[in-house]
């Protein structure tokens, strides 16, 4: 989309020179004025060291946001610089849960799919990647679930691609682990598990106990003949009929749910795999150096080349950071020669494996086009001098925990401390201690299933597994009469990617305001029609988003759009407090292993926004100043933002 891309860069809006403040935070002019990048830096530098003196590094808390390449990375280095382990970024709450299950259990980031085999079973669990996400994932949906000969959703809505779907599994929420356990419990009953992979590659042979009961909880596991069964049913019939339990098989644990699909990955056969979930494979770039200078797509490598000019004195990420290291005394590279990098051989030095310099790689993409990754690792297999097999180069290999490409050592095996799929993890057995667990003493509460009445919490967890989530009706049935509707969110937008572009007018005219998807019924019993503002409200708070009937969502169950704000509003926090469903998220829920946040499948309840109930008489969400918020694509305070300023004029 060139034309939003181009006005992101130019927005009227849009920083380009170091600021700084002159009036108090609370002022309502903060008085910001222009000022060099050297002042910047060192105003920045004595500072930190203030704070760093006084209270010790931990004291400062970093955040960053998303991209598609670098700029996580880039931020990484600031733990460092100020001795703080305080470190927010985008991956604790989007791939980060996924990748840290299966590091603990297989290796680390295997959750990917093959983008150029089809499989012949295709199953997308949650999400719409076929109409917004990264790099070419939405191509290889949609390729992908149209050659399978079965197409399986499990989602509780209907997406768009879910229509196509051979089963759409529309679950209820906070499901999805015991429906990942029911799969595994049909595998194992019905032999349909890789032998060879399960006794060489798993740790099932090394847990047989003839003499050892069952495992409590829903998994309930023991080790058998070298294979594992399930001894506690895990779904009923009834659970499938169409007039059956409405809990028709999301799960509030989110690395527990990601372990139980990593283990039937891995027993299935489909670790590592022509068209099964892959780890990350790239050229003659190491993965780390793709990030931040390459993009790897369908079986080609290109560059991430600057393709529009900065304006005004924006700084590259990284020269920022080699600055501000400089300005605080402390060496940005290990080279003693050479502390502070330039831009050029800091560029030079993440693409040394290719033998060329930045300039030089950039200028044979510009005239060649893409790397062919399947040609380079071919060629590196019969004996490559430019060593890009070593660099790693794996694009096109399988099974290469076979091959010894995985782990450090060099020897076959996966990067798990036994060399296993270990469905048995060590890694719980050790982090948790044989007491019982404090976390869950605290909930009890929430968890009244006698199969964990007195059980210690880490036995729980060894072995994947599922338990009600503690808001959920089977663990709260109190809230249900308080809270009738049980709220998703962070569905994908095509039109927006988290929080950014709402000050973008192509996209705002597009999609000017948040919805919440609800089904028809449910409307009509709180009596609101499409288009009404809405009030979405529970224990934590309330906001507004205009209603949207979809009959693709399950009675009961209501969607709402995440991280919405209003840059039109010239107040502090641009009214995120107004829509921003983050607002309801209940912060002492956690998942238990990864902190994440508990984003799906907590209760609200909804009714009708009227002048009656609203600020300012309005139901729609209004300023300080009572000036509403833009609603339609025709709002005139759109084409101010339509100006593209490029430094010093427009």
């Amino acid at each position: 989309m060139p034309q939003p891309s181009l006005q992101a860069a130019y927005h009227p809006d849009r920083v380009l020179y170091p600021m700084k403040r002159t009036n108090p935070k609370d002022a309502p002019d903060p008085g910001w004025v222009r000022i060099t990048w050297d002042e910047a830096y060192s105003t920045m530098a004595e500072n930190y060291q203030e704070l760093i003196d006084k209270y010790g590094g931990e004291t400062i808390m970093m955040m960053s946001g998303t991209s598609r390449c670098w700029c996580m990375g880039a931020y990484g280095v600031f733990p460092l610089l100020f001795q703080s382990p305080n470190r927010v970024t985008p991956y604790q709450v989007c791939k980060g849960p996924r990748h840290f299950a299966t590091l603990m259990q297989s290796s680390y980031a295997f959750s990917w799919q093959a983008t150029v085999d089809k499989p012949r079973v295709m199953v997308r669990w949650g999400g719409s990647t076929e109409m917004s996400n990264y790099d070419d994932s939405c191509r290889m949906t949609v390729d992908s679930a149209k050659e399978a000969d079965a197409f399986i959703t499990v989602d509780p809505r209907l997406s768009n691609l879910g229509r196509e779907s051979t089963i759409w599994q529309h679950l209820y929420p906070q499901t999805d682990g015991a429906l990942a356990l029911s799969w595994i419990h049909v595998v194992i009953e019905n032999k349909l598990y890789d032998e060879l992979f399960v006794k060489r590659w798993t740790d099932a042979p090394f847990l047989v106990c003839e003499e050892m009961g069952p495992t409590p909880g829903p998994m309930g596991a023991k080790m058998q003949a070298g294979f594992f069964q399930t001894m506690t049913r895990l779904v009923c019939e009834s659970d499938l009929k169409e007039d059956g339990s409405p809990f028709r098989l999301m799960c509030w644990d989110a690395i527990q749910n990601s372990r139980a699909l990593d283990t039937l990955v891995g027993i299935t056969g489909n670790w590592d795999t022509p068209a099964g979930n892959r780890g990350g494979t790239t050229s003659f770039l190491r993965t780390i150096d793709v990030n931040f200078g390459g993009n790897v797509n369908m079986g080609g490598m290109g560059l991430n080349v600057q393709c529009v000019e900065r304006p005004g004195e924006v700084e590259y990420d990284p020269v920022f950071n080699i600055k501000l290291h400089e300005a605080m005394g402390r060496p940005f590279s290990d080279d003693p020669k050479n502390p502070y990098p330039t831009e050029e051989e800091y560029c030079d030095w993440f693409v040394r494996a290719s033998g060329m310099t930045w300039k030089q790689m950039v200028e044979k993409f510009q005239k060649d086009g893409w790397w062919d990754c399947k040609a380079m690792t071919l060629k590196s297999l019969e004996g490559d001098p430019e060593g890009w097999l070593d660099a790693g180069g794996t694009w096109g290999l399988y099974r290469r925990y076979q091959l010894g490409m995985l782990r450090p050592d060099k020897k076959p095996g996966l990067t798990t401390p036994t060399g296993k799929l270990e469905i048995w993890s060590t890694v719980m057995e050790t982090f948790y201690t044989d007491e019982t667990d404090p976390l869950y003493n605290a909930d009890e509460k929430y968890h009244d299933d006698p199969d964990y009445a007195g059980v210690e919490g880490h036995a729980r967890d060894i072995l994947p597994d599922w338990r009600p989530a503690p808001l959920g009706r089977a663990a709260a049935p109190e809230m249900e009469a308080e809270y009738p509707f049980i709220c998703n969110t962070g569905r994908r937008i095509p039109v927006y990617f988290h929080s950014e572009h709402r000050q973008l007018p192509w996209c705002r005219e597009q999609w000017p305001v948040p919805r919440i998807e609800m089904h028809p019924a449910d409307a009509e019993k709180v009596g609101v029609k499409q288009g009404d503002w809405v009030w979405i409200e529970n224990e934590n708070g309330k906001i507004r988003q205009v209603v949207d009937l979809y009959e693709g969502i399950e009675p009961g169950v209501v969607n709402c759009e995440h991280q919405w704000w209003y840059p039109e509003l010239n107040q502090m926090g641009h009214g995120f407090e107004l829509s921003g469903v983050n607002c309801l998220v209940y912060r002492d829920v956690r998942d238990r292993h990864s902190a994440s946040s508990y984003l799906r499948a907590y209760p609200v309840k909804v009714y009708k926004a009227t002048p009656e109930n609203s600020p300012f008489n309005n139901p729609v969400p209004c300023g300080e100043d009572g000036k509403e918020i833009i609603t339609a694509g025709n709002d005139p305070r759109l084409k101010e933002w339509a100006v593209l300023n490029y430094g010093e004029g427009e």
